[in-house]
């Protein structure tokens, strides 16, 4: 359509219209040539029509793939970082039972030196 041709396609179209509608003697003078333009106008609307319904398709289409994509990556991307929240809570949860164990030893260890230490007094 963004050709020189759809460029003559578009005006003559135009021209015809405006010949078409205007004219009053051509349907009696020359009816062929009157019912072959009409014809071809005919064409030329439904085409144009066709090609914005096509379009305005294309468009609601292309917008309902785009967020359907998004939420998709949207719920990909929850579902990932669910997934590390969790291993991070595990390795929490084992940095705990390790600092845990240490305090536990840590105590045993100064409630052994304050037992020696009350023994030797």
């Amino acid at each position: 359509m963004f050709t020189a041709g759809g460029f003559f396609n578009f005006a003559w179209m135009i021209v015809g219209s405006v010949w078409e509608f205007e004219s009053d003697g051509c349907y009696d003078d020359f009816y062929n040539g009157w019912a072959l333009t009409l014809a071809i106008l005919i064409v030329d609307y439904v085409s144009i029509g066709l090609v914005c319904c096509l379009l305005s398709c294309f468009c609601i289409c292309s917008g309902a793939v785009i967020f359907g994509m998004s939420k998709l990556n949207k719920d990909i991307m929850l579902e990932e970082l669910e997934k590390n929240l969790k291993e991070a809570q595990k390795e929490m949860q084992k940095e705990v039972e390790r600092e845990r164990e240490n305090l536990a030893k840590a105590n045993a260890e100064l409630n052994k030196k304050e037992g020696q230490e009350e023994n030797q007094a």
